[in-house]
This record gives structure tokens, C-alpha cells and sequence, in this order.
């Protein structure tokens, strides 16, 4: 039985455990363009893409999203898969003016997988499309994270795994 706590516009999900890599750097966006199976150079601040890594062979080495937050990227991979892109992307850099930083332990994620968008918290945070899916994304510094997941909890249900298991099998997303 899928849990109805994953069903509704009241439910969040605290993913700050998945991986944040930041790709800044003048060739960033064209790189990215080049490296995966969607097209990024669409991407603005606010917008996200999800986005595969393929192999030579053409299997998915990565599941991940593309999130614009000024004139950076962040790309968002749950902790589930077992290579991150940390390990898989440097080696495709190549001579591109491309860096690329971990900021898993600096940034934390707040996820309302069934709100078109996620509550507005001021200037503490920025906003994407949902690294879940049809929804909404807080993005905010670490160091908010508890003060503002706490708030969040007084009017809305925090998923937990379980939760958000049910959620991935019900929308049909697949699990690499």
C-alpha cells in the first residue's frame, strides 16, 4: 500500500543526503550539453533538467538532475546509485573551463514532490523544478537546513524513505 503522505501537496522530503556537485566555469553549460543524454542548454536560473551519464556502450552510469542557481549548476544524484559523479565526471573534462565541486556537506535540499511550488522562505534559499519530479525544490546552505526543515514540519509531513520508495514506484521513475 503506497503511504498517502507521499500523495499530497503537504508532504516534503528532506534529501540533503544526496550528493551536490557545483559545475561552474565558461564552458560548464556546453560541456554538460555534450556529456549527457539531455538537452541543458535551455537551463536558467530556476529552471532543472533531469539528465542521464551514458557509457561508451550506452548504459547509464548516472541518474541526476541539472539545477540553475545564479552562474552555477548544481547536479543533484541520490546517494542510492552506487558511482557518483564526482568520481565519473572529472575524467570527461578534458581541457574544458569546467571546475567541479562537491558541495554535499555545504547545501541541503528540501523537496516538495507535489507542489507546483515550494514555500517561499525569503532570501534563505533558492528554487528549482523538483529533483523528484513534477514538483518544487528548496535549495538552501547547511547551516539553515535544521531551522528551516523545523519550520517546514509545523505545516507540512516530512516523507521519510519509505515514503519516498513508494513515491519514486508510483510515478513510474525509474531506479538505476
Amino acid at each position: 500500500m503506497i503511504p498517502e503522505a507521499t500523495l499530497t501537496a503537504k508532504t516534503f522530503a528532506d534529501l540533503s543526503g544526496w550528493r551536490k556537485i557545483s559545475l561552474t566555469g565558461s564552458d560548464s553549460v556546453t560541456w554538460l550539453n555534450a556529456a549527457v543524454t539531455s538537452d541543458v542548454s535551455w537551463l536558467r536560473p530556476g529552471s532543472s533538467q533531469r539528465c542521464l551519464l551514458l557509457d561508451d556502450d550506452g548504459g547509464v552510469q548516472a541518474d541526476f538532475t541539472a539545477a540553475v542557481s545564479g552562474s552555477s549548476i548544481l547536479l543533484i544524484q541520490d546517494p542510492a546509485q552506487e558511482a557518483g559523479l564526482l568520481d565519473l565526471l572529472p575524467a570527461l573534462v578534458g581541457k574544458a573551463d569546467v571546475d567541479l565541486e562537491d558541495r554535499s556537506s555545504q547545501l541541503a535540499i528540501l523537496a516538495f514532490p507535489m507542489r507546483p511550488a515550494a514555500p517561499d522562505l525569503g532570501g534563505t534559499a533558492f528554487y528549482s523544478p523538483s529533483t523528484l519530479g513534477p514538483g518544487a525544490d528548496i535549495v538552501c546552505l547547511e547551516e539553515d537546513h535544521r531551522r528551516l526543515a523545523t519550520s517546514l514540519a509545523k505545516m507540512f509531513t516530512l516523507a521519510g524513505p519509505d515514503d519516498l520508495e513508494a513515491w519514486r514506484i508510483a510515478a513510474g521513475r525509474a531506479r538505476l
